[in-house]
């Protein structure tokens, strides 16, 4: 191979090196989880005002989400939502599940890295826990005398 090849590829592999490390890092959140457990702030809020509306609780949440983001400290939010909260009614009826609270986490971690698209992103994590729905724990009542549960029928 010639001197002016060998110079030729040199020098185009120097021009194009640049762009190929000057590549940003993926954005990583950085710093801690705020966790928020949605049965704790709704009890909080109810104790605070016993006649709460869905309304005033979910402009609550909205806010709590917001400031919470927009704490440098904060990485993201950690929420710990029960099932009974996701799932209030029996599968199959037209308001089986309510979604709000993980939905106005997302919303608002979603609008926070839109208005922030050079930082690490808001990032969520759900947790749903254990507890049954009202539509399960109605059905307790065929549970035996003897705290065993009778054989049900496959899809109950």
């Amino acid at each position: 191979m010639g001197c002016s090849v060998r110079l030729a590829l040199v020098l185009s592999f120097l021009a194009l090196a640049p762009p190929l490390v000057a590549q940003p890092a993926p954005r990583r959140p950085q710093g801690i989880y705020a966790v928020v457990n949605v049965q704790e702030n709704i009890k909080k809020e109810q104790a605070a005002n016993a006649s709460v509306t869905p309304a005033e609780l979910k402009a609550y949440f909205i806010n709590l989400y917001q400031d919470l983001l927009g704490n440098s400290a904060v990485a993201g939010l950690a929420l710990w939502v029960n099932w009974n909260a996701l799932n209030p009614n029996s599968p199959g009826t037209a308001d089986a599940y309510d979604w709000t609270y993980l939905d106005d986490a997302f919303n608002q971690a979603s609008a926070w890295n839109t208005r922030n698209p050079t930082q690490a992103p808001g990032a969520q994590v759900a947790h749903t826990g254990f507890a049954p729905g009202p539509f399960i724990v109605a059905r307790r009542d065929r549970i035996g005398a003897d705290n065993t549960q009778p054989e049900l029928a496959c899809g109950e």
